[in-house]
């Protein structure tokens, strides 16, 4: 599921640059996420592959869930990483489905609520590796999302300031177009950390066997003496 999310996704994309790139509605500097899938066919192929991608991160982020849940029940922070994941992945969906060519405040709300849940997915998953650590010691995987979220931070807040100093110093649409370069592969590495985090998940689910439920039925025999008692485990 990982690897399917992190291929459809990845690779709508590239297809997407691919053909952008070749009709010429895009070239560099300004080479940003948004452009890439902004005119046919290149928006129905990334919204296909995008959509693909989107819908399969929530489940490994409940399994991810599960397992922190497995080591201790009732952290606040653990629901916190689930939210974010669900809100991410819907404003993920909005950027996708609603191209700034034809729905900007939509598509630019989308691209917010994903930046936003996003960051605090990453943040929050690398905290949760740390406020763990004395059940289940630090592996590959949380050490990676360590590194993952100090990019994250790193990235969307040079982004950040970037918009920060075009609001401050120029009017819009006259600031320099030097800026677009740096920008777009800012915005790039932000949302190739956020696809990664999930795979980060991988080497943790290596002995892990997610238990979907477990049904206690009981029942008695036709002379109402005794009972039996057996836990289903699906």
């Amino acid at each position: 599921m990982i690897v399917f999310a992190l291929i459809s996704g990845v690779g709508a994309f590239i297809w997407c640059y691919v053909i952008s790139l070749e009709e010429g509605w895009m070239e560099w500097p300004e080479v940003f996420l948004s452009s890439a899938i902004n005119y046919q066919p290149a928006s129905s192929i990334g919204t296909l592959g995008l959509t693909m991608a989107i819908y399969m991160l929530p489940p490994v982020a409940f399994v991810r869930y599960c397992m922190i849940e497995d080591r201790t029940e009732g952290l606040v922070m653990n629901k916190v990483a689930l939210g974010c994941s669900l809100l991410s992945s819907f404003g993920a969906l909005l950027v996708a489905a609603f191209q700034a060519s034809s729905q900007i405040d939509v598509h630019l709300t989308g691209a917010g609520i994903f930046f936003a849940f996003s960051l605090f997915l990453v943040l929050s998953q690398s905290y949760l590796d740390f406020r763990t650590r004395s059940i289940a010691p630090l592996n590959t995987g949380a050490y990676l999302r360590l590194l993952l979220a100090v990019a994250a931070v790193g990235s969307l807040g040079a982004l950040a300031m970037y918009g920060l100093i075009i609001l401050v110093k120029y009017d819009k649409g006259n600031f320099p177009r030097s800026f677009l370069g740096p920008m777009s592969v800012l915005e790039l590495m932000f949302f190739g950390v956020c696809m990664l985090v999930y795979g980060t998940f991988v080497p943790d689910m290596g002995e892990w066997r997610l238990r979907i439920s477990a049904v206690k039925i009981s029942a008695r025999n036709l002379s109402g003496e005794g009972a039996q008692q057996m836990n289903v485990v699906v």
